[in-house]
């Protein structure tokens, strides 16, 4: 879906992006991660040409960015910034319908597709639709502006730090609502932040950056291997196999009981993930803990043993 082939960006003698090859399947979340300056928000204003690459090439659909007519291919790409860029004097209706008016929708299929990503991103439609954005606060109108994204139902998302401006509560409940919106839309992502354990969270690969080049890239469970080692290891910390752990849903690794359920001290909701299930095991000095599903019933437990073998799986 998107490739990029030694791909540079250079500033005189400031290599702002240097040599960069990577390829982002289709209906993948490809987290570009690094501190600023490194590179990542540049290349992916290459991607949709809001700035010129230096050299190299930048393949959309196996066709280089450069022979698309710029408006049309920036119609075909959905992009999320920080900064949000809502239009003030607009109501929510209208900064979400921009681009299908511009497509030359009709007003019914426009309306239905505003009230249809409301309702996706978690905002009553009756509640919201004739809002300005002064009126919203900062997750909320974060989830607007992915909103106004998805609009024109566009394969390829781009976001630059698009939870970066709010509060950490309103981060984590904006990355848990991307991630089931992603489960159901299957967009082609790319995805720029600074923050390991919302890189952890969201992508299907990782790339990290520094100084304009690539350092590795591949899944979260297998970043510490291959590429730059020394400088990801020291990037990531000494904890980022108890961060992964975030990412593996207990659910997935349930055991039948090993004792009487009510034995068990613990219990917790199939929900949670296994570094919840570590912390709660180590704070409570327990070798194991019971899961309970969304009825009440008792599903399995999750003990210290699967937890090591699925951070040893990880190195």
């Amino acid at each position: 879906m998107i490739a990029l082939q030694e791909v540079c960006k250079f500033y005189d003698d400031l290599k702002a992006v240097d040599h960069l090859s990577l390829e982002v399947a289709e209906g993948e979340i490809c987290v570009l991660l690094g501190k600023s300056g490194c590179g990542k928000s540049t290349t992916l204003k290459m991607i949709n040409r809001l700035i010129p690459s230096t050299s190299g090439q930048i393949k959309v659909n196996g066709k280089n960015v450069e022979d698309y007519v710029v408006e049309n291919l920036r119609r075909s790409i959905g992009y999320v910034v920080q900064s949000i860029g809502l239009f003030p004097y607009m109501t929510v209706e209208h900064n979400i319908s921009l681009v299908p008016q511009m497509l030359k929708w009709d007003k019914k299929k426009t309306r239905a597709r505003v009230e249809e990503l409301l309702e996706l991103v978690g905002l009553d439609v009756d509640l919201y639709i004739h809002k300005y954005p002064g009126e919203l606060s900062g997750g909320e109108a974060q989830r607007v502006g992915v909103a106004r994204a998805l609009a024109a139902d566009p394969p390829i998302i781009l976001m630059d730090e698009p939870f970066g401006a709010v509060d950490p509560i309103n981060r984590t409940r904006l990355q848990k609502e991307f991630v089931r919106i992603q489960k159901q839309l299957h967009k082609t992502v790319v995805f720029v932040t600074h923050d390991i354990e919302e890189a952890l969270k969201i992508g299907d690969k990782i790339g990290i950056m520094d100084k304009g080049v690539l350092q590795n890239f591949a899944p979260p469970e297998k970043i510490m291997s291959g590429g730059n080692q020394a400088f990801v290891r020291d990037f990531l910390g000494e904890d980022y196999f108890l961060k992964i752990l975030s990412r593996f849903p207990i659910a997935d690794y349930l055991v039948s009981f090993s004792a009487p359920v009510t034995d068990y001290k613990l219990c917790l909701p199939a929900a949670s993930n296994l570094q919840n299930a570590l912390a709660m095991m180590v704070s409570q000095g327990e070798m194991k803990t019971a899961v309970q599903g969304e009825n009440g019933t008792m599903l399995g437990e999750i003990n210290l043993d699967t937890v090591l073998r699925v951070l040893k799986r990880s190195e």
